[in-house]
């Protein structure tokens, strides 16, 4: 359930303030991770850069862009940024003999087609990357690909409706170095879940949205054996003005009833138009204090 964990950091801040309940919501250049299809809901050129800082020495970054012009075909790209700082290489007594450099990486790559005026289908590639450089022994290094199929449905004016499968036969391959400097292999995939989101505008200006997640876990090559639902994220965001929007959410509740992590969040538009936008986000962390 570790592989790819840093990809459960999502991609943007918006997301990010409404406790991730986004895959029906998005409509910007970070559909690349949340919901490919949706990037037929984008307009033009857009890109974004994101820093997430965590507790424990934890960073996240991105940086992502879409282009649709004639709405016929959109695409996005987008990276993936993940790293810990201030790792000590330790004895087995605890003497510290150096720092652990570390980097996780995936490179996106999202399509989205409209087949008809409510709905679009979508799809997203993964490439992974990471390594772990550790004093005396060297790097280790992993490579991995995944897939994302996604579908969009505009099921009235105001509601929204998207269904994918996330990390379809998606798997990554470490070569590990140990100190008599021989390599290990070892494969491990990624979960593949079912991931759903609605939204809805009751009021102009107002969108209330939610996320279901559904493990999907391989028994058979070729037969998914459907778990109970894993996680739930809830969220709103309300437009206040052209230069302002509040949204809050509460992001990953899960099965065993509990509260996940809650966030709020708000876009400042400074001249008062789209073309520049600045995010803010806070989440609270249930892994550091």
């Amino acid at each position: 359930d570790f592989t790819g964990a840093f990809l459960q950091g999502g991609l943007g801040v918006r997301s990010a303030g409404m406790g991730d309940a986004f895959s029906a919501v998005v409509d910007d250049e970070s559909g690349s991770y949340w919901n490919p299809a949706r990037l037929t809901k984008t307009v033009g050129l857009n890109s974004s850069a994101s820093l997430r800082k965590m507790s424990l020495g934890r960073v996240h970054a991105s940086i992502a862009t879409s282009h649709n012009t004639r709405g016929e075909l959109a695409f996005g790209l987008a990276w993936i940024h993940a790293s810990v700082a201030d790792l000590k290489a330790r004895t087995g007594s605890g003497e510290v003999y150096g720092d652990l450099t570390n980097s996780e990486n995936a490179f996106l790559l999202g399509l989205g087609i409209p087949i008809s005026k409510q709905t679009s289908v979508g799809a997203g590639i993964k490439i992974l990357r990471s390594f772990i450089d550790v004093p005396q022994t060297g790097a280790s290094k992993s490579t991995g690909r995944g897939l994302d199929l996604y579908l969009n449905h505009t099921l009235t004016q105001n509601t929204e409706f998207s269904i994918g499968i996330k990390d379809l036969s998606s798997r990554i391959q470490w070569m590990v170095k140990s100190e008599a400097d021989k390599t290990n292999k070892s494969t491990s995939s990624l979960r593949t879940h079912i991931a759903i989101g609605v939204s809805h505008s009751p009021v102009p200006g107002l969108v209330i949205a939610a996320d279901c997640q559904i493990d999907a876990i391989h028994r058979r090559p070729t037969l998914f054996k459907m778990s109970p639902v894993s996680a739930v994220s809830v969220g709103a965001e309300w437009k206040i003005s052209p230069m302002l929007t509040l949204r809050s959410g509460m992001g990953q509740i899960d099965s065993d009833n509990k509260l996940g992590s809650l966030a709020f969040g708000f876009t400042l538009r400074p001249m008062r138009v789209d073309t520049v936008q600045l995010h803010y986000a806070y989440i609270s962390d249930n892994i550091g204090a």
